[in-house]
Order: structure tokens, then C-alpha cells, then sequence
């Protein structure tokens, strides 16, 4: 059950708030990995969630408002063994962090003033490569959602296959 949720979850985030098939497609082949999952927005995000059938009666315990009333930003916080992963509705990166480091956002908290609350902006990126050899990576960070030699996938897939110990 708790699988089909996130799927839903995932498939109605990337549709209503972000429409982004990348993104979803990539996040949507983790969905069975992730332990716990919520929604950050305004009131007008939380209201296109509840519209969705799908997801309709999982929204409300799932669901931290932000102070704003009508903000389009909104974010996907989610855990997956021992990382918090926070994808965005716009389009710059996500973020991960240990779930051990005291300064990452609680995935438990009800509020928040505002998604930009969840961002570490002075976080590296989550590798740092020369060509086909990964010069350094790191426990947590950011992953931009742009794509250089290789895809953000790419790139993603590889960290988390490395560092967080996932395998799909």
C-alpha cells in the first residue's frame, strides 16, 4: 500500500505541480524505496492535491503549509534509507540530506514559511566529476536539474546508487 501511495503521490506532483516527465519517470522507479514522503505548499497547492482523486484522502496528513496562500513553488520531501531527499517544483536541483545532520528540514514539521526554507544553498553538489572519472562526492548536497556530458540522471542514479546505497 504504502508503495502505490507514493507512486500516486509522485505521479500527481510532477503532473499538477511541476509537469515534468523526466523528473517523474526518474523519481516514479524509486517510489518502493521511499519510507516517508510529504508535501510542502501553499493553500492553492494543497487544493490542487485534494482536486486529485487519487490522492485526495492521503493529502491532509501528508501536507505542510507554507505562509503564502497562493505560491506556485511547492516541494516533495522524502526519505529513503538514511537520506532526506527534497525534490522542487521549480526547476534548479534537489536536495539531499543525511538524516543525521541536525540542519536539515524535519519531514515531520507541519509549517513552513516558505519552500526556500528547505534549500541549503551553500550546500556543494553531490559530485563533482572530469569527464568520466568522479573527482569527489559527498554525503549530502544538490543535484541541478541541468544537463552537461552527462544527464542530471545520470548523475543522480550514480550517487544514489553510491552513496545512499540504492540499487533499482
Amino acid at each position: 500500500m504504502h508503495q502505490w501511495i507514493a507512486e500516486e503521490f509522485i505521479n500527481v506532483f510532477f503532473e499538477k505541480c511541476i509537469n515534468d516527465i523526466r523528473r517523474k519517470r526518474f523519481w516514479l522507479k524509486y517510489a518502493k524505496e521511499i519510507m516517508q514522503f510529504r508535501v510542502v505548499g501553499s493553500s492553492r497547492i494543497k487544493s490542487l492535491l485534494m482536486a486529485d482523486n487519487r490522492i485526495k484522502k492521503f493529502v491532509e496528513p501528508r501536507f505542510s503549509n507554507t505562509k503564502s496562500v497562493t505560491d506556485v513553488n511547492a516541494a516533495l520531501m522524502f526519505i529513503m534509507k538514511n537520506h532526506l531527499f527534497i525534490e522542487f517544483s521549480e526547476e534548479g536541483a534537489f536536495y539531499v540530506y543525511k538524516r543525521s545532520n541536525h540542519n536539515a528540514p524535519s519531514i515531520d514539521k507541519a509549517y513552513f514559511n516558505s519552500t526556500s526554507n528547505l534549500k541549503d544553498t551553500s550546500m556543494p553538489r553531490i559530485l563533482y566529476r572530469t569527464g568520466n572519472t568522479v573527482d569527489k562526492i559527498y554525503d549530502e548536497g544538490r543535484c541541478p536539474h541541468n544537463d552537461g556530458g552527462f544527464s542530471w540522471e545520470d548523475i543522480a542514479n550514480y550517487w544514489i546508487k553510491n552513496k545512499a546505497e540504492i540499487n533499482v
